[in-house]
């Protein structure tokens, strides 16, 4: 994936109202000849967190698993995507090891207090994501991305594989407040290549004032500050694509 530069903007900081409820989950993942168990582990934490959001809320968090390979080399990644203004905060887990009927599982429970945030924010601070060729690519394909807002926004767009890296702003198209936004523009193009995982994401990130990225990632730094921005009011996108 072609990647370009950065356009510094400023950050943008929400007034936000919140609900804290405190409370207990466990989450279970088996493994096996496929998966280590400190990815069983991880998987395990995970669905004990959306487990405790759940019922302390009674809302859905979606987890994307993302598992990415160099030179034969993977590792597993996961993205929380939480579909609803909560987050966990000063969560504490206690994992262990069960065999039953001859499978293995790692057992998570988490402790952690989860924060609703009642936000207040401007009904038209939305927007879709249309991707060309749906979102099905080959190498070489040219990528085309269209942003449609119900008011004027300032965007962040990523590609992430094995790292998050921002394909908008650039050098050829700057950043501006816009309603309606394309990419690429005629200055320049987007071609992709298949990596060694063909399953890739395009994040969005949106706010109605400038604000501030870096242009690359690891994943875990990435979905830490993508948690963060959400907890301050932005807005995210997700969307799969496949490049073969």
């Amino acid at each position: 994936m072609r990647t370009l530069s950065k356009f510094t903007t400023t950050l943008v900081v929400c007034l936000l109202a919140f609900k804290v409820y405190a409370g207990e989950a466990v989450g279970i993942h088996d493994f096996g000849a496929n998966i280590t168990e400190n990815q069983s582990c991880e998987i395990a934490k995970l669905k004990a967190t959306k487990q405790l959001i759940e019922n302390e809320i009674g809302q859905v968090i979606q987890v994307n698993d993302l598992k990415s390979c160099v030179n034969g080399n993977c590792e597993f990644n996961s993205f929380k995507w939480v579909s609803f203004p909560g987050i966990v905060k000063r969560s504490k887990f206690d994992t262990h090891i069960e065999e039953r009927d001859g499978r293995r599982f790692c057992i998570a429970k988490v402790s952690g207090k989860v924060i609703s945030l009642d936000r207040i924010y401007d009904e038209d601070h939305d927007f879709s994501i249309l991707m060309s060729k749906n979102g099905m690519y080959h190498t070489n394909d040219f990528m085309q991305v269209a942003l449609f807002g119900l008011s004027e926004q300032h965007y962040k767009i990523f590609v992430v594989n094995d790292k998050a890296e921002m394909i908008y702003p650039n050098n050829y198209q700057p950043d501006r407040k816009v309603k309606e936004l394309k990419i690429p523009n005629s200055n320049y193009s987007i071609q992709v290549e298949k990596e060694d995982n063909p399953n890739e994401l395009l994040i969005v990130v949106s706010s109605k004032r400038p604000f501030t990225m870096n242009t690359t990632y690891n994943i875990k730094d990435f979905v830490e500050k993508l948690m963060d921005m959400k907890s301050k009011g932005f807005r995210l996108r997700m969307y799969d694509f496949v490049v073969q």
